[in-house]
């Protein structure tokens, strides 16, 4: 692994934790919209970020995302 892939997981990860401390504080749903793209956009970037089923289940739980099913 290259040190600039190192970096780019280490940042793509620490948005990710910005957005979700967000969402977690004020739950608006603006908020909430944005991370969704937020995630799809990084998968569509990036093999390196996904969100595991346990996660996502968990934050579908939390009512921090909704399902989309």
């Amino acid at each position: 692994m290259r040190i600039r892939d190192l970096c780019f997981i280490l940042c793509e990860s620490f948005v990710g934790g910005q957005m979700l401390e967000l969402i977690s504080k004020n739950g608006r749903e603006e908020d909430i919209i944005s991370f969704e793209l937020w995630v799809e956009q990084m998968q569509s970037y990036t093999t390196t970020w996904s969100i595991t089923p346990k996660a996502f289940d968990i934050l579908v739980k939390e009512n921090i995302i909704k399902s989309k099913l």
